[in-house]
């Protein structure tokens, strides 16, 4: 499970806000630029080109829909009623869930305002409207942009898209819908002579699709032609096929800050439910929302959906209630309900299956059947009825909702609709895509592998060589990350226990991780104690083997910082807020190793082979001047440490040393750099010998070197600090200069 605790207030607005994006039925993504301009593009979220398990849906790739989904509710004004209304969105009038909590944006509309827009959009969404591109294969994100998607009205008028992004489509095993956005049309009809609408839509880009066996293909001259808007008719069924349910949900989820932001996952057929053996995964045109506004609940089957198969005597029998053994040729199958919308009912937890349950709202619903696998494979349609027979219809975002104005015209609810079930149980039709070359972005100063994990805030770093990854902490979401050359980050280390996770260390002899957790944000709130912890953890099993409380050792305010490993094994951990440093052996037996008063905000720390510790203070982080400083710890004898006579300051952060015996640290802003420290006297002094660039406003932390080179990680606490939520992190590959 995930630690939805944020001890930062700003963080917590910045987290809210984006899982309200998020969440919401179509949102764009953005190119956000570092504080340098242009010299470091951002990634969009979703778009690094991974795929897995994605599906296919035939041999050749095609566009299956590209009709216009709604009409001029992107880009609203400050969300109100009076906005929402006069864009023509739906609106859920009453104030409170029936569960009493309050009712948030995205139950209350499906309407995006301009604030949200800007902080994640390509382009600037005015009142504009969307088409969500349906392709038969993934594609591979990184090579979608807007200029791609070339729409002719029916006027015979050509428009672009404005802006695309990959929301709500944003799992790993999805991406076959990108959202195009722009003036695309009006809420006409199209028997109407003042309806304006898309008729035809033509790929005019270089877009690669992915297909069977990760053949790849261009998109470029591909089309798809309609005669209505959605003002006539709403959405439909485009694809539907029926795999095996697998011991793992391959693929599910996507970028790990998008998981931990989006309150309906997981929402796989695991986290649902205890049984199932067959998932038939149905692709949509567009949003399928019961209204526009409400969600899609795993308990909606019987309301709109029906499953045809072959009987017994190969007549067709109809799957229409959940819970009910349907005699099939082959055997008997049973609906269990719906996934790949939202998180199973739990009191608990405060999720209720009512008006303001949270839904994924992607173009993906799945029904989950019991049974006997010939049944399976004489499964043949799934069908909506519609409003036919007291079922009930689905409608595109920007349907009426519960409580719709009089006198606005919303989208129409889809047809009655029967779309053939590929049978998927011998080739499950799916692909996974890593792409080959590293999303390294060349700079003057080095090159910079981006870390895809929006708000995740990594302080710390270190190179796992024998997995070929770089492990991260993160003072937002604890736990600990994997990052890999293509920017991909994934959950390394997943434990309650982990809040704040500061400093991180491989013990390579003992195969173990360290981790410092402490209360980062108590060193700018006075009124905040803080702890200093120590997650102890089996790099292959990944097995939580000690959980230390070091805080309880020293009356005092805490901030677990740093952590490194002596010969014999015992870990070191360094107190920001207390100035001592904290021993733990290797059975998980914690004490004060040593107390100084010179000891002002102790950070980095490293092991030296010759029997003591290396310790970074930075005393300006606590407003002592003058006491930026490396000491010396003698192991034997702790108390008669020294402090390390230095040419210049010592402002620092992370640190390492080297195979040679020589420091590797960062510097803190705003000089920003990476410092190479030498001594020749057993580090009764030191000296600067060379210097090299890091990404200075992007809030230089860490240090670590793989295959001899320092890669630098980026925190970009400037950026939250004013308010902005980060969409990737840095990893600086840089280089030394001898310093003159």
């Amino acid at each position: 499970m995930w630690n939805k605790t944020f001890k930062l207030p700003l963080v917590t607005i910045l987290m809210t806000a984006l899982v309200t994006v998020l969440l919401i039925g179509i949102v764009p993504v953005t190119s956000i630029h570092a504080q340098e301009g242009d010299l470091l593009p951002m990634p969009v979220p979703a778009t690094v080109g991974v795929l897995i398990g994605a599906d296919y849906w035939s041999d050749e790739p095609m566009i299956l829909s590209a009709g216009m989904g709604f009409d001029g509710i992107i880009g609203i004004d400050d969300l109100n009623e009076t906005t929402v209304r006069d864009s023509g969105a739906g609106w859920f009038e009453d104030r409170f869930c029936p569960s009493g909590e309050e009712v948030t944006q995205i139950a209350r509309t499906a309407a995006v305002d301009k604030a949200l827009m800007a902080a994640l959009a390509t382009g600037e969404p005015d009142y504009h409207d969307a088409v969500p591109v349906v392709f038969s294969w993934p594609m591979a994100t990184e090579t979608v942009d807007a200029a791609d998607f070339e729409f002719t009205l029916n006027n015979g008028d050509t428009v672009p898209a404005t802006s695309i992004n990959m929301f709500p489509n944003w799992e790993y095993s999805e991406r076959n819908v990108v959202i195009a956005v722009g003036q695309l049309g009006n809420r006409g009809l199209s028997t109407e002579d003042d309806a304006l609408y898309p008729v035809k839509l033509e790929i005019v880009g270089d877009l690669i699709l992915v297909g069977p066996s990760g053949q790849e293909a261009n998109a470029l001259g591909l089309t798809w032609e309609t005669g209505f808007s959605p003002y006539d008719q709403g959405p439909r069924l485009v694809g539907a096929k029926i795999n095996r349910v697998e011991p793992e949900p391959v693929g599910e989820g996507g970028p790990t800050a998008l998981e931990v932001l989006s309150e309906a996952i997981p929402n796989d057929e695991l986290a649902l439910y205890d049984e199932g053996d067959f998932r038939i995964r149905t692709l949509t045109s567009g949003g399928f929302s019961p209204d526009g506004v409400t969600a899609l609940r795993p308990d909606h089957y019987e309301d709109y959906f029906r499953i045809h198969a072959i009987g017994p005597n190969g007549e067709t029998v109809l799957l229409e209630e959940v819970g009910v053994d349907y005699e099939v040729a082959g055997g008997t199958l049973r609906v269990i309900g719906l996934e790949d919308t939202g998180q199973p009912e739990d009191p608990a937890e405060d999720i209720f299956y009512d008006v303001c349950y949270a839904e994924d709202r992607d173009n993906y619903i799945d029904i989950i059947l019991v049974g006997d696998e010939e049944a399976a494979r004489n499964v043949t349609f799934v069908e909506i009825p519609s409003l036919v027979g007291g079922y009930r219809a689905f409608y595109n975002p920007g349907g009426p909702g519960p409580d719709p104005f009089p006198g606005v015209r919303y989208t129409a609810p889809g047809p009655p609709d029967l779309e053939p079930v590929i049978n998927a149980l011998d080739d499950p039709m799916r692909v996974t895509r890593i792409p080959s070359e590293p999303n390294i972005i060349s700079l003057p100063q080095g090159d910079v592998i981006l870390a895809q994990n929006a708000g995740m805030t990594p302080e710390s770093i270190e190179w796992d060589a024998t997995n070929s990854q770089f492990l991260v902490g993160s003072v937002a979401f604890g736990n600990v990350f994997s990052v890999q050359d293509t920017g991909v980050v994934m959950p390394f280390i997943e434990s309650d226990n982990l809040t704040n996770t500061v400093g991180v260390h491989i013990d390579a002899e003992t195969n173990r991780l360290l981790v410092a957790n402490g209360d980062f944000f108590a060193a700018a709130d006075p009124d905040l104690l803080g702890f200093a912890q120590l997650g102890i953890y089996d790099m292959e099993t990944r097995e939580e083997l000690h959980f230390v409380e070091l805080g309880e050792l020293y009356d005092g305010r805490h901030l677990a910082n740093d952590v490194t490993v002596d010969a014999d094994g015992n870990a070191y951990v360094t107190d920001s807020l207390s100035p001592v440093i904290y021993k733990v052996d290797m059975d998980g037996n914690a004490e004060v190793f040593v107390e100084s008063p010179d000891f002002t905000f102790l950070n980095g720390i490293d092991y030296h082979p010759d029997g003591y510790l290396l310790v970074g203070a930075n005393g300006s982080l606590a407003g002592v001047e003058g006491n930026n400083a490396l000491y010396k710890v003698p192991l034997e004898d702790p108390a008669n440490l020294s402090k390390v006579e230095s040419n210049t300051p010592l402002l620092l952060d992370g640190f390492i040393l080297t195979e040679d015996l020589n420091i590797v640290g960062v510097i803190q802003p705003p000089v920003g750099n990476v410092v190479q420290i030498s001594s020749d006297d057993d580090w009764a002094t030191a000296t600067m010998v060379a210097t090299a660039p890091a990404l200075t406003p992007r809030f230089p932390t860490a240090v670590i070197l793989r295959d001899g080179d320092p890669y630098v990680s980026h925190a970009e606490f400037g950026m939250v600090l004013a308010g902005e939520v980060p969409l990737a992190y840095a990893i600086l590959r840089t280089s030394f200069t001898s310093v003159e």
